[in-house]
């Protein structure tokens, strides 16, 4: 039975007339009357006796307003449902990222996220990347992808996911012949990083200061193209996510080693603004991002 007949046998009843339901469903009354004919023609069926110009329920016109409710009660819910769905697939987001260029998933991840969310676009914030924390509290960013949270009563931190860091040098260096490395053998070495200031450099903060740790030189490169060439030369060393120089190692281009006996991790956080009146589609994008690696 189609809901519109459900809906208006419904209304009739509820109304208590033809005339004011016909109001209500926003007919003439002779086009309800012909409609509730129609049903009733097709089914073989009377929904409604007269008597003195009134309206009588039949068992028949019963069952079907008894069902009403719950079938109007389902398909309200489910309008409301849509409704909520519509808003939670339209809006934007702005993101920025420690280290965009090296976060080969991220295109990937985002275009499965838009498969999803098509109506939520997502800018990318290259410029603010440096600084993500003041502009998360300026609100000229949502969420940032960051490995060094800096406590701020303003900043909630969700957690993303572990990778592991590992040097990568040259086929030619001493570090070939080692089984891993550990903060002492830094000691004569050029170590490239991608970016300044140095409490920034999870390896340095963790591994190389606590044991009093200071390479000969350390030069910044934010490239990570770059800083492979030099390697693949033997004109320094770096550490970096395992993950972001697969490739080159796929190739056999470098050479890598586990920093200490059981590995170095680094986790990856989420930085949004510690709110609850942040869109629902952040959260939802927070949870795809966890599943980067």
């Amino acid at each position: 039975m189609d809901f519109k007949y459900v809906k208006l046998i419904s209304t009739i009843v509820d109304c208590g007339s033809i005339t004011r339901a016909a109001q209500v469903l926003n007919l003439t009354q002779s086009a309800l009357s012909h409609q509730l004919k129609v049903i009733e023609d097709q089914k073989g069926i009377r929904f409604f006796t007269r008597s003195n110009r009134k309206l009588n329920l039949t068992p028949a016109g019963r069952m079907v307003y008894e069902a009403s409710g719950k079938i109007l009660s389902e398909i309200n819910r489910l309008e409301s449902n849509l409704k909520d769905i519509n808003k939670l697939n339209n809006g934007s987001l702005r993101l920025s990222a420690a280290c965009t260029t090296s976060y080969h998933w991220l295109p990937k991840l985002l275009q499965s996220f838009k498969t999803h969310y098509p109506n939520i676009h997502i800018d990318i914030v290259l410029e603010n990347s440096s600084n993500p924390i003041n502009e998360i509290i300026k609100g000229k960013i949502d969420v940032s992808i960051v490995v060094s949270p800096i406590e701020n009563k303003n900043i909630e931190y969700k957690f993303l996911f572990d990778d592991e860091l590992v040097a990568v040098f040259s086929k030619q260096h001493k570090f070939n012949k080692k089984q891993f490395l550990i903060a002492k053998d830094f000691r004569d070495e050029h170590l490239i990083i991608h970016s300044k200031p140095l409490n920034s450099v999870v390896f340095y903060e963790q591994i190389l200061k606590p044991k009093g740790i200071e390479p000969i030189k350390i030069s910044e490169l934010p490239l990570t193209e770059a800083t492979i060439e030099l390697i693949k030369i033997n004109y320094g060393v770096a550490v970096m996510s395992k993950w972001s120089i697969q490739p080159y190692l796929d190739s056999d281009a470098v050479s890598f080693k586990r920093i200490n006996r059981n590995g170095f991790y680094r986790p990856h956080y989420a930085a949004i603004l510690k709110s609850s009146k942040h869109p629902e589609y952040i959260n939802h994008f927070i949870s795809y991002l966890s599943k980067g690696l």
